[in-house]
């Protein structure tokens, strides 16, 4: 007799964290442009789907949708944009620690193919823990 397996899908569980927010620091995407960071406040919706990112200054927000999140890097695996190291204004937090440590990256965009339709978000948080957690969960939530 043949057996039957139904499975099903779990809805996300966000953290607290993630849904309560994060100060961080946003670097513009223009790389032609060398301006200085965006003060934003970064957080998930309850059900896991939009990372909001919210401009602290003109309260202007913008919507990520996680499902096109491609992936997520920190540490010594990110790519720091030109410039960002040398911004003093980058460098948040604990400041004995390397800015890549604290620095989140995210591919993000309909394709997989590097080109003008795949965007890169660069973020700087003050502490090494929440870059790595907001790492692991963008990209597992993704």
């Amino acid at each position: 007799m043949a057996g039957y397996h139904v499975s099903s899908l779990k809805p996300n569980e966000v953290s607290a964290n993630l849904r309560a927010g994060t100060f961080a620091l946003k670097w513009t995407e223009d790389t032609n442009k060398s301006g200085s960071p965006i003060a934003v406040h970064l957080s998930v919706d309850p059900k896991g789907f939009y990372l909001i990112c919210q401009n602290k200054i003109t309260k202007e927000s913008e919507c990520f949708d996680i499902t096109l999140i491609h992936d997520t890097r920190t540490g010594a695996e990110v790519s720091l944009p030109r410039g960002a190291i040398e911004n003093d204004q980058m460098n948040i937090g604990i400041k004995d620690v390397p800015l890549s440590l604290k620095w989140l990256t995210i591919y993000y965009g309909n394709t997989f193919v590097p080109d003008r339709d795949l965007r890169v978000i660069h973020f700087s948080f003050p502490s090494t823990a929440i870059a790595r957690e907001w790492t692991d969960k963008l990209f597992q939530y993704g």
